[in-house]
């Protein structure tokens, strides 16, 4: 997590005021926001999964660095891909210490804000295709849909579902399906406190994330503790993610 919190606080030390909303709000959850066309966003953010809390060796670690492009109003493209941690019994499968396990582009879709509505619309599908290193591992070529309904409430109060299936183009050809909560509130112009709950489409559990995420111009900061709520869930994690709009 240590780079994550060192690029951004370095970047919200010579940024100008507070952005009000940002195009990847949350640590698990989708967000409605867009980039404005013809900006872009360069994230990076890291995910450590702990199987047992009492044992700091049992752990699973990611590290995704991404780009975001604002194509229209409505419109934008995401291009992230996968680092697994040198640390991982994956890396024992592909025989090396750290690797890409995969790419993947997406587009998003948000219709336009309509108070005759009850919640803000977004749409999103991402191709994730897994590297060699990847495959060995045993990922697999998938396709992960979005539905992100977003509801502004008063106070500086705001909700968002998302909704996720998964569906394997390769191999078994599984189907599977999540969905992640989040609900946040402003308590100041330059952070928010929240609380993430997800059941992932790609694996067993659920997990519920407090967060707090601060924001200077452009750019976001986002730090947040899990912990697993099955016994097929890891005992605790611990997520961060930095981002810069331009």
């Amino acid at each position: 997590m240590g780079y994550v919190v060192f690029l951004c606080l370095s970047v919200l030390l010579y940024s100008s005021p507070a952005l009000a909303h940002h195009a990847k709000e949350y640590l698990v959850t989708g967000s409605y926001e867009l980039v404005h066309p013809g900006d872009h966003l360069v994230y990076l953010s890291e995910n450590y999964e702990f199987e047992n809390a009492d044992d700091s060796e049992s752990y699973h670690g990611e590290l995704t660095p991404g780009w975001i492009y604002g194509i229209t109003e409505r419109w934008q493209g995401e291009f992230h891909f996968h680092v697994i941690d040198p640390d991982q019994e994956d890396s024992e499968k592909v025989g090396k210490d750290g690797f890409v396990e995969s790419v993947a582009p997406s587009l998003k879709y948000a219709f336009p804000e309509r108070t005759d509505w009850p919640v803000d619309v977004a749409l999103a599908a991402e191709l994730e295709i897994p590297t060699g290193d990847g495959e060995r591992a045993g990922t697999k070529t998938q396709t992960r849909p979005h539905l992100i309904l977003r509801r502004v409430w008063q106070r500086g109060l705001e909700s968002t579902l998302d909704l996720e299936g998964r569906f394997e183009l390769t191999g078994d050809q599984h189907t599977e399906w999540g969905l992640a909560f989040a609900t946040k509130k402003v308590l100041a112009p330059w952070v928010s406190a929240g609380v993430e709950f997800q059941i992932p489409a790609d694996g067993p559990g659920a997990i519920v994330v407090p967060g707090l995420y601060l924001s200077q111009g452009h750019a976001l900061l986002k730090l947040g503790v899990g912990v697993g709520l099955t016994s097929e869930t890891s005992d605790l994690a611990v997520l961060s993610s930095a981002s810069y709009q331009f």
